[in-house]
């Protein structure tokens, strides 16, 4: 949450950063109202305000929509088309009207796996979402090969730097990179990274660094999965980690 922001400030936030990385798309998130049992309106700040206020207290149930059947069902309902979805038999039309062909919706969940609310993101034309896929490995390993990398590039970028995580999957396998521009790390050390208690020296705040360890297990983590871990850097510009897992870790996953 950003202190002292309001929740729609927030919501409208939330939106516009997905847009951004997604620029054919169009955001907008609902908020279940307690009270009615339905959804009302949140945000969407590219959306026409007609459609967000034709959504007001859309219920929530099977086939009703994407956002009402994925708050029902507390999984994710995908429209790739909604000119011929029978989900969207009643709201297809309202659809139609404001030039919007495809939606997926995503429910938002608390701890107890109650929904709040919906993210949804629509299209101007049928739109697919890229295939699920399946990771096969040690969920604890991997877990911990994700912190230790993230940790790392957090306690080495500086207040308002920027980091990223990405993953491709490709017929070679799935590829994860974490990429910061942070303060880097300079090449004549590059080369012993990722082995038992070595450490990178010459940071400008000694009591950042650890034990050394972390690297070194993130590495022989991803080498019993059958994969491989590289790290590219330059002093003062930031560092990019890639996991690579091989395609025979990977599997096709049916959408929800």
């Amino acid at each position: 949450m950003v202190r002292g922001a309001n929740l729609k400030d927030i919501l409208t936030l939330a939106c516009l950063h997905f847009e951004s990385t997604a620029p054919d798309s169009l955001c907008a998130i609902l908020l279940i109202d307690p009270t009615r049992g339905c959804l009302h309106q949140g945000v969407g700040p590219n959306l026409p305000q007609a459609y967000l206020d034709a959504l007001e207290g859309l219920a929530i149930g099977p086939n009703v929509g994407c956002c009402g059947t994925a708050a029902y069902t507390r999984q994710i309902s995908i429209t790739d088309d909604i000119s011929t979805s029978p989900r969207w038999a009643k709201f297809a039309h309202l659809a139609a009207e404001h030039n919007l062909a495809s939606c997926w919706s995503i429910p938002l969940l608390d701890g107890s796996r109650e929904p709040l609310g919906n993210f949804a993101i629509y299209h101007h034309a049928p739109h697919c979402p890229p295939p699920n896929v399946r990771l096969r490995g040690d969920r604890q390993a991997l877990t911990r090969i994700m912190l230790n990398l993230l940790s790392n590039a957090l306690k080495f970028t500086p207040e308002h730097g920027k980091i990223t995580v990405t993953a491709t999957v490709d017929d070679r396998g799935l590829g994860i990179l974490v990429r910061d521009n942070g303060i880097g790390i300079p090449a004549d050390q590059l080369p012993n990274l990722g082995k038992p208690f070595v450490r990178v020296t010459g940071q400008s705040d000694e009591r950042k660094l650890g034990t050394g360890l972390g690297l070194f297990i993130s590495r022989s983590l991803v080498e019993l999965h059958g994969g491989r871990l590289d790290i590219t850097s330059e002093a003062g510009a930031g560092t990019n980690v890639t996991v690579s897992l091989p395609a025979a870790r990977i599997s096709a996953a049916q959408a929800a």
